[in-house]
């Protein structure tokens, strides 16, 4: 896992001794904060969570800055006890995810095997998938090295899926939310055919009622996929 998933920055404001506490997620680039839509959507967090498009106000450490999508996780919080508030900021999709998914555990999205479900999105990030399905490449020169990463991980994704029904177990878990949407742009931005686990993945998931109800355009991505 990298070490920007412990890269957290805290401070403390005087305030009057009431209980609050407020998160949000922000992004640089608003279209990815959809896997961030579907999961809160699917994990009945909505009124956890506010998602905001307003650029992230923070800049985050220098391993996470080598990525163009950039990620904000906020959360003010405030005990009762206590005359001061405490603000707590991330730049780290991992632990975005896992305070999503963790809202309501009844729903088991982030089982006992959560190491693994973190590395799936922690190696979708390292890949440069978030960026090859959100960040414009145009110009940049990025376009074939970011179709060869989305090659590579789809057949990482393939392959895993020859061996179980989902990414991580038997069960739907966050992971497979998040790559899904993430995998679905990606292929589609960049042209890549998806294996036929990977893509009847995809599609199961996308084509959820609650999935499809969170993301803006929540067809868009199947619309090349297996062509």
């Amino acid at each position: 896992m990298s070490r920007m998933t412990s890269i957290i920055r805290k401070t403390n404001v005087q305030c009057e001794g009431h209980a609050h506490i407020s998160r949000s997620i922000s992004c640089s680039h608003p279209p990815a904060l959809d896997p961030i839509r579907a999961l809160v959507a699917v994990t009945a967090s909505s009124s956890v969570f506010t998602i905001t498009d307003k650029t992230p106000e923070s800049t985050p450490c220098s391993e996470a800055s080598s990525h163009d999508v950039q990620y904000e996780f906020v959360t003010e919080s405030n005990c009762a006890f206590k005359n001061k508030t405490t603000v707590t900021t991330t730049h780290c999709l991992c632990a975005i995810v896992r305070a999503v998914a963790t809202t309501n555990p009844e729903l088991c999205l982030y089982t006992m095997r959560s190491s693994t479900i973190e590395r799936w999105v922690d190696d979708m990030l390292t890949a440069g998938l978030v960026d090859a399905a959100y960040a414009t490449t145009d110009g940049t020169g990025k376009e074939k090295e970011q179709k060869e990463a989305v090659e590579q991980f789809a057949s990482n994704v393939e392959e895993q899926l020859d061996k179980s029904k989902y990414l991580v177990g038997r069960t739907v878990t966050a992971a497979d939310v998040v790559v899904s949407v993430v995998l679905a742009e990606a292929a589609r931005r960049t042209g890549v055919v998806l294996g036929e686990r990977t893509t009847a993945l995809v599609d199961f998931i996308l084509n959820n009622p609650t999935v499809r109800g969170a993301l803006l355009d929540g067809a868009s991505a199947l619309d090349t996929i297996g062509e």
